[in-house]
């Protein structure tokens, strides 16, 4: 027997019916980071070719105000199944003035309104939403072509501009798109000398710039959006100043989301363009209207390209041609997009036109399920007597499992950990807001000492399995290591994962508790059994949308409970609101699972009156009035 030392504008939101916005996580950029476990995102699955194609159609809208504009900015946006498009600055009429005009368009009545002005004028800027709010990039303040790094960041809900971190380096020309909830990726431009190929990244949550994997060639004036975790860069100038056709693909590292993989795509169908746009499209990736082949002489084309299948299907002409111009798209129910192209340059003069593309976007197959086993090996040393604070940590990334699907079961294999005392280490799993006790301090009742043999080989823990847990094979070590080869139930059921978007960051880490004894991991692996139901034993919790309910009892003294449904799984905020729109009460800040949920309000301590219950979680937000009488 081994011996050692054992040492052990809400204000007015009754009226008008406002609500704050916010932006709460990061962007998960440190690969041993365990915050960057946490994506709200699902991959699109834009690759898949099975869906039903459906032509859409062009229609005319109300003319864009005050006038017409073309290189200004703008982006769309949906709350509750309304859209609007934002457009801010750009070229007066005639070209001969930079306005700091903003106006919105709303989509379902069809009305343009005017906006609170940008702080200063701009022109030829990126533009990129997060959440409810939206950032005016870069850009020029003058028609001479000074590049400014100025960033404007527009609150939808208070109607308020402010001034957000600048740019790394000043740039007009160049392009942007927001990613999740807290991320814009900013690319290209031009900054008065020459064209650039950098790529930067914004992190909303600590209002700063870095600098991410580059696009293959220097790119200006040409069409970027995101499909799923995928950027798409069209066309526009490139270091040589010529237009080009090129298609850039970027998929997005959910460890660091500054690493970018780029490669090329199948380029624009008819030939170089530059002067245009591309927007978000649903399940078919991302719509690419008009735009110039040179000079201001604008086209009619419109496509669809998908990144995934790395394929162009052309769509309905527009009706005008246009280059130079602004608009967004926007996601409306029963899978209804509209792409609005407002303003611009038509054959060589501005115009004020609006045009809208509507498409039913079919929705892609059900899930099927499978399964997927990822492999780690990995050499690192396990800190001697490093506690819970000092842990060895290794990763494993899933992704690519389609959206709709959720973990069923999920089996750990330790294959290889070396440790002179087993006894001493602790194993945690976690993903996201799961966190799971695997191992932990094998035979050690409190007193004394923990399992004296040496190593885990060949370790596997899945629930289920039998009766024999991990932490109930003997407390001595009995002849080799064969004692911890097998199958064990692990200390704590994995099937705490069960029910969650099996696509994320699983972090494992091992925390030695006891001076004396040295090790190290080797090898681990993860195999996720995956599928449309939710939970293993049915799927009664399966929802098909978001939901707010009302509150029951209504009214109330001096407590209330109040139901919610979510497809998928993501952040939820529930918050309360008095009469007058101060909060009095955060009942949900956290991940939740998809499915229905339950939250208690207690108003106890507040006198009675009307309050207001608001959630938001995705796009979703909703909000519902309560009675509390005493």
């Amino acid at each position: 027997m081994k011996s050692k030392l054992l040492i052990y504008f809400f204000p007015m939101f009754v009226v008008a019916f406002l609500i704050y916005g916010y932006s709460t996580t990061d962007d998960r950029n440190t690969a041993t980071s365990l915050s960057e476990s946490t994506p709200n995102w699902v991959r699109l699955p834009d690759q898949n070719p099975n869906y039903t194609d459906l032509i859409g159609a062009w229609t005319s809208g109300a003319a864009i105000i005050p006038s017409a504009r073309y290189y200004a900015g703008g982006v769309g946006y949906t709350r509750n199944d309304t859209g609007w498009v934002f457009v801010w600055g750009g070229d007066s009429a005639g070209g001969g003035n930079v306005t700091n005009v903003a106006s919105r368009y709303n989509v379902t009545t069809n009305t343009w309104a005017l906006i609170a002005p940008l702080p200063g004028p701009i022109r030829i800027c990126a533009s990129a939403r997060l959440q409810n709010n939206v950032y005016s990039i870069g850009g020029t303040d003058n028609l001479t072509g000074t590049a400014v790094s100025t960033v404007y960041k527009y609150d939808i809900n208070t109607n308020t501009w402010t001034t957000a971190a600048s740019l790394p380096t000043p740039q007009y020309f160049i392009k942007a798109v927001g990613y999740q909830d807290s991320i814009i990726y900013t690319a290209g431009g031009y900054n008065g000398t020459a064209t650039t190929n950098a790529v930067s990244l914004y992190n909303s949550s600590t209002n700063s710039w870095r600098n991410c994997t580059p696009l293959p060639d220097a790119s200006a004036e040409g069409a970027f959006s995101r499909s799923g975790d995928t950027l798409v860069y069209i066309g526009g100038l490139n270091s040589t100043v010529a237009v080009t056709a090129n298609v850039y693909r970027g998929v997005i590292s959910q460890t660091d989301r500054s690493v970018i993989t780029w490669t090329s795509g199948a380029p624009y169908p008819v030939g170089p363009k530059y002067r245009f746009n591309a927007y978000e499209w649903g399940n078919k990736g991302v719509i690419v209207p008009g735009g110039a082949a040179a000079g201001f002489t604008g086209t009619n084309t419109n496509y669809i390209y998908s990144p995934g299948a790395d394929a162009w299907t052309v769509q309905a002409n527009k009706p005008t041609v246009i280059c130079a111009y602004q608009g967004g798209s926007v996601r409306l129910a029963n899978g209804i997009w509209k792409c609005i192209v407002a303003g611009g340059v038509g054959n060589g003069a501005l115009t004020a036109a609006n045009e809208i593309f509507t498409d039913t976007l079919a929705a892609p197959p059900p899930p099927s399920g499978g399964t997927i086993t990822i492999n780690r090996s990995r050499y690192k040393v396990i800190p001697e007597n490093g506690g819970n604070a000092n842990p060895a940590l290794d990763t494993i990334t899933v992704s690519g499992i389609p959206a709709g699907n959720f973990i069923r079961k999920i089996t750990v294999t330790v294959d290889t950990v070396l440790h002179s005392w087993i006894g001493d280490l602790r194993f945690w799993l976690t993903q996201g807001s799961s966190v799971d006790t695997i191992i932990s301090r094998v035979g050690w009742t409190g007193t004394g000492f923990g399992n004296s043999c040496n190593d885990f080989i060949g370790t596997k823990l899945v629930d289920s399995v039998g009766p024999i847990n991990i932490q109930n094979i003997p407390t001595a070590c009995i002849g080799t290591q064969a004692q911890t080869t097998g199958t064990f139930n692990p200390k704590a059921p994995l099937n705490v994962f069960n029910n969650i978007d099996p696509n994320g960051l699983y972090v494992l880490r091992i925390c030695d508790n006891a001076a004396g004894d040295t090790g190290s991991l080797r090898a681990w692996s993860i195999k996720i059994e995956y599928g449309p139901t939710i939970g293993i034993s049915g799927n009664t919790n399966l929802v098909n949308d978001y939901k707010l309910s009302q509150n029951y009892p209504n009214p109330f003294n001096p407590s209330t409970k109040i139901d919610f449904s979510i497809p998928k799984s993501g952040l939820v905020t529930i918050k309360v609101y008095d009469i007058i729109g101060k909060e009095v009460a955060t009942l949900v800040n956290e991940i939740r699972n998809a499915g229905n949920h339950e939250v208690t309000f207690n108003g106890s301590n507040l006198s009675s009156g009307v309050y207001f219950y608001r959630i938001e979680s995705a796009n979703f937000i909703d909000t519902k009035k309560m009675f509390l009488l005493k």
